[in-house]
């Protein structure tokens, strides 16, 4: 995906998205430890610089850029892309169509993301949102949504109602390791404040997340 980018040339999947930066930062923050990168959604001009290269390198070597999961699906079916950034849910179901299809986290983590139901603070009918939040965390809803997306069940009920309709989900998705999940950094929104305490430093915030996807993907 990286430094070995050049061996997959045209046959890489990206993520389309700003918050693929993450990626490459995290894997600079692990294989070049001198960059003093501590949270890849915290980066200074020349961290970002720096994952904004090998993005770069990425892309010189033909990688394929997705944003709507089918298509990326559509991609390995064909053997367009051999290796790449995904979701559960694509291995899923390429695996139910018996495609020769694996995935893993890398040694160095991975980005991740949640799922979440929020309700608007100034909302007209907040009980109707209450009602429908109850719904999604009983155990029969979140079970049967979270096998139909490939994710991890938010409650051992939820888990075992899932494991009704899908023997082997938890385990699949990991639902009760907590060690796979310490691995993952869930997505964040960049912040010009990089949270430490010198306040002189300052890191690239969501807007410059954007540009420096915008003019790396050339749109």
């Amino acid at each position: 995906m990286w430094e070995n980018a050049s061996k997959y040339a045209g046959k890489i999947s990206v993520y389309d998205s700003p918050d693929y930066i993450a990626d490459a930062a995290l894997h600079l923050m692990v294989k070049r430890p001198e960059l003093g990168i501590k949270n890849p959604y915290q980066l200074i001009d020349a961290q970002f610089a720096e994952a904004i290269k090998l993005l770069e390198a990425q892309k010189a070597a033909g990688a394929l850029y997705w944003s709507v999961y089918t298509d990326q699906m559509a991609s390995y079916a064909a053997g367009d892309a051999v290796v790449g950034t995904s979701w559960q849910l694509q291995a899923n179901l390429l695996q139910a169509e018996k495609k020769p299809i694996a995935a893993l986290v890398p040694n160095e983590g991975s980005t991740g993301w949640f799922d979440t139901w929020m309700i608007h603070t100034k909302a007209k009918h907040p009980n109707c949102m209450y009602l429908w939040m109850d719904h999604m965390m009983s155990a029969e809803a979140n079970g049967q949504a979270t096998v139909y997306f490939g994710e991890a069940p938010t409650s051992s009920q939820a888990c075992a109602y899932a494991e009704t309709i899908a023997p082997g989900h938890c385990e699949l998705t990991h639902a009760t390791d907590e060690a796979f999940y310490s691995k993952i950094w869930y997505w964040s929104t960049p912040q010009k404040d990089c949270g430490d305490k010198d306040s002189a430093t300052t890191c690239k915030d969501q807007d410059a997340w954007v540009e420096g996807w915008t003019k790396l993907r050339g749109a």
